[in-house]
């Protein structure tokens, strides 16, 4: 039995590799779920090592193995905050039902509301800050960026209140409806406790693409520096591009500087777009 477990164990690499194949996925996928604690135990080693893209399918794959050691490792994934599997991460805590019962999980979940919540205060600022008809596209993607930060927050409220209430809340928000919405309000005013009332309902609440845009063509150049400060840590990977995609079209010469030297290791368009840009400063 050892001896299968070794050759197991050497053929993980190789299974990883095909997932990146979506001719040998499937494939791939079903035989690595097998592997079982011997894959959570690979994946923790070499975790580290792996790409974006290899971390983000490694995070799909420990929801198939219903252990303790999966929700104890996708735990500890949870803390790193890595914005680009954190949505998988929760994905997969919820698919092992996980629940925040102890003080330090409470915690956790809890700091991590709190940072969404100032994300989408953030989001909140600079929509204000930059929104006109000229700065549309860019200001869409930003209520997107709103939208899928609230995603977040209610899957994280499931790991500390009833599951059925907080998806009836978030579901009956995202309906334009009326009577819906106010059901649905009513519902989450209900569920939370005093303190998470007081401290996010209103980002819970709050509705993108609601602000009435301004008649200011420009905006000013410290909103834009600010907002493509901000666009690493979005979850719309292509968010500098967009900013900077927009200094472009707005050919806002002042700040060729700061999209000379900006580099992102995570936007796929980022080196297309500068070269763009700068042709049009």
């Amino acid at each position: 039995q050892a001896s299968v477990q070794y050759v197991n164990e050497k053929l993980i690499p190789s299974l990883l590799k095909n997932l990146e194949d979506g001719h040998t996925y499937n494939d791939a996928l079903k035989a690595l779920v097998t592997q079982g604690t011997m894959l959570i135990h690979y994946i923790r080693e070499h975790f580290d090592q792996f790409s974006s893209h290899l971390k983000e399918e490694a995070v799909k794959l420990l929801k198939f193995i219903k252990e303790e050691k999966s929700l104890n490792f996708l735990e500890q994934i949870l803390e790193q905050k890595e914005r680009r599997i954190f949505h998988e991460t929760l994905s997969s805590l919820k698919h092992l039902g996980y629940k925040a019962l102890n003080k330090k999980q409470l915690k956790l979940i809890k700091n991590l509301l709190q940072e969404e919540k100032q994300n989408i205060v953030t989001l909140k600022r600079h929509i204000s800050s930059l929104n006109s008809k000229e700065n549309k596209a860019l200001c869409d993607l930003l209520n997107r960026e709103i939208e899928l930060t609230q995603e977040r927050s209610f899957l994280m409220l499931t790991f500390i209140y009833p599951e059925t209430s907080i998806e009836k809340a978030m579901k009956g928000l995202s309906i334009d409806d009326e009577d819906i919405e106010s059901y649905a309000t009513e519902i989450l005013i209900q569920t939370l406790s005093p303190e998470d009332k007081k401290n996010l309902i209103a980002e819970l609440l709050y509705r993108p693409y609601a602000e009435k845009q301004k008649n200011e063509e420009h905006p000013n150049k410290e909103t834009l520096i600010k907002i493509l400060e901000y666009a690493p840590a979005c979850y719309i990977k292509a968010m500098p591009s967009a900013v900077i995609y927009t200094i472009g079209s707005m050919r806002l010469a002042s700040l060729k500087e700061e999209v000379s030297k900006y580099e992102s290791k995570t936007d796929p368009f980022i080196k297309e777009m500068k070269a763009w840009t700068l042709t049009q400063l």
